[in-house]
């Protein structure tokens, strides 16, 4: 007995000696993490130092965690990211920094969920428009850009082609995949239910094509966000719209001398002599480097400052609300969606906060669930109730986006913001004919005749269609009615704004869906100016950081991904997997959902 006592107390020991050195060296990482964070946030500023923005990034809404980051790179998995906010308002700060001379943009964007997007870009550009009336020059060094890229680009005092370096400005397009003919070969059936003609979510199970709706509301929504692109893109090469819309539809692929013959670049050279003319800005010689400090790192400089302001000052709260609108309170990772009860909770939290005299949501989502949306809607409400709220829309603030927009006092929008789409659908599988034709079959024992109306093993009867209809055709009422007492009309002007139509936000501003055209910044304006708070005033930002604890594990969870996003096998796996995302976040409990009729991907 005592013989199996000892061993037994020794296997306790090892025990409690290996949590405790893995306790330990959980401390030294966490000492480690912050010591690179705080080593990239505290340099000094040379003077005459040139502002450099590596377009090379992700623009993302939400706060970056630093200490993520710090994990991720440490363990190789960093994905260039810088939040637009911070952006925006390190590229405003440095317009009156002595302490910066010029700002130099290279590289590329990146994409990715809803980063990066075009109404992003245009509060990006805008803000650097602003440092440009700081009288600091601005310089564009370009070896291939595409839409996104020039559109940036362009507004730079000098911009620089590589020799051999093409723009591909060439227009938007947007490209549906249908998966009838797949569906009918393997014998998968699908029941859509849907209000609003122009809801076309399901299409792409239902169709092999665009419908004529969805195809008049897609080619409306491209051709504002273009035209808008246009303007500002020959605005800043002293061109008129006309004469850039001839040079894109003749050339497309725009090569370099083309290019410089037109005016959209104001020389041909290597980043080299990009360098040297930097270094005489700086006032160095050739043999010499020039001072230097990325954005990145600026804007910690600057967010530093103002978090040093914050201490017993009111506060304007800024949620972000980026990704799918989803059930519960996300997964795992809760990047790129929007969990309906962990979103009710960050908003009853908020509101806890005396110091905080106002709250603006920024959407930048797509819609999802129908009850997630509804959940979210209701705390909005509450807190708008007595302190105000404004939501601002990105990139876009569509069906669940705009349904949980109704718990503002006001909308503010970008030209480019794809909202709307006030309407509602449902799905139904059915993998009967595949199954069986593969030697599976299905029985069921139920309490209830309608109590297996959700299954897959069967085709749903007319009776469950019509139920299913009135549960959708309910929602969609429902939806009306809430944006009817938000925007101050009847319900039978907003149906004919609804059926799911998708609108830019210019032509939103038209209809009476959004209130106002501009960025962030104008909705957090909005909402300290309807707290009476003046510009003394602090911003706070949600959802807050994670644990180091929750860090670590998500990061030594994840998985490499096989392909490189930029290979021909890379895209095809990265189109696919866009595609199942897609369907699985399709999670409501009742099936009904208020979602964008498409993930738009606009190339």
């Amino acid at each position: 007995m005592n013989v199996v006592f000892r061993i037994f107390w020794k296997i306790i020991k090892v025990t409690l000696m290996l949590i405790g050195v893995a306790a330990l060296l959980m401390v030294l990482l966490a000492l480690v993490i912050m010591l690179i964070g705080a080593g990239a946030n505290h340099r000094r500023i040379a003077d005459k130092s040139v502002l450099v923005f590596n377009l090379t990034t992700q623009i993302v809404d939400g706060p970056i965690d630093e200490s993520a980051r710090a994990v991720d790179r440490l363990l190789g998995r960093d994905t260039p990211a810088i939040q637009l906010r911070a952006a925006t308002t390190a590229l405003r700060a440095a317009a009156s920094d002595s302490r910066i001379s010029c700002l130099y943009l290279h590289g590329n964007l990146l994409t990715g969920d809803y980063s990066s997007g075009y109404g992003a870009l245009k509060e990006l550009r805008e803000a650097i428009q602003d440092f440009q009336k700081s009288g600091k020059p601005v310089i564009a060094f370009i070896t291939d850009a595409d839409n996104r890229d020039y559109y940036v680009d362009s507004v730079a005092d000098q911009i620089l082609l590589h020799p051999l370096g093409t723009l591909a400005f060439r227009g938007l397009a947007s490209e549906g995949m249908f998966l009838k003919g797949a569906e009918d070969k393997y014998g998968i059936e699908v029941t859509p239910t849907r209000h609003g003609k122009y809801k076309s979510a399901v299409e792409p199970l239902i169709r092999e094509n665009f419908s004529p709706e969805n195809r008049e509301q897609i080619d409306a929504l491209l051709k504002t966000i273009w035209g808008d692109m246009l303007d500002s893109v020959a605005a800043s090469r002293k061109l008129t719209p006309g004469q850039l819309q001839a040079l894109v539809d003749q050339e497309g692929m725009i090569n370099a001398k083309t290019a410089k013959d037109k005016g959209l670049v104001t020389d041909l050279t290597y980043e080299g002599e990009a360098f040297d003319k930097l270094r005489e800005i700086t006032g160095k010689s050739k043999d010499e480097s020039f001072p230097q400090i990325s954005l990145d790192s600026y804007a910690g400089e600057v967010a530093q400052t103002a978090a040093r302001k914050e201490f017993g000052r009111d506060k304007v709260a800024v949620l972000y609300a980026e990704g799918t609108i989803v059930d519960g309170s996300g997964g795992r990772r809760a990047e790129g969606e929007v969990a309906g009860d962990r979103f009710a909770s960050i908003i009853r939290d908020i509101r806890k906060r005396k110091d905080v005299k106002a709250l603006v949501l920024r959407v930048n989502s797509p819609g999802g669930s129908g009850g997630a949306s509804d959940v979210i809607l209701d705390e909005l409400r509450r807190f708008n109730q007595d302190r105000p709220v404004i939501v601002s829309m990105g990139t876009v603030a569509a069906s669940g986006g705009y349904f949980i927009s109704m718990g503002s006092r006001k909308i503010v929008a970008e030209p480019t913001t794809i909202t709307g789409s006030i309407g509602v659908f449902g799905l139904s599988l059915d993998v009967q004919k595949l199954a069986n034709d593969h030697g599976v079959t299905f029985d069921t024992i139920k309490t209830g005749r309608l109590a297996d109306m959700f299954t897959i093993s069967r085709p749903m009867t007319e009776e469950e269609k019509t139920l299913m209809q009135n549960m959708i055709d309910n929602f969609y009422n429902q939806f009306l009615e809430r944006v009817a007492s938000n925007r101050k009309m009847t319900t039978n002007h907003i149906d004919q704004l609804a059926q799911g139509r998708v609108w830019s936000g210019a032509d939103a501003l038209k209809n009476g869906l959004v209130d106002e055209m501009g960025g962030l910044q104008k909705a957090i304006d909005d909402a300290a100016g309807e707290a009476k708070l003046g510009s003394d005033y602090a911003v706070v930002e949600y959802p807050a950081p994670k644990t180091l604890v929750e860090q670590l594990s998500e990061a030594l969870g994840q998985e490499e991904r096989p392909l490189s996003s930029r290979s021909l096998g890379g895209r095809i796996l990265e189109r696919a997997q866009a595609e199942l995302k897609w369907l699985s976040s399709f999670d409501d409990a009742q099936g009904i959902y208020a979602r964008l009729p498409f993930d738009l991907q606009l190339n």
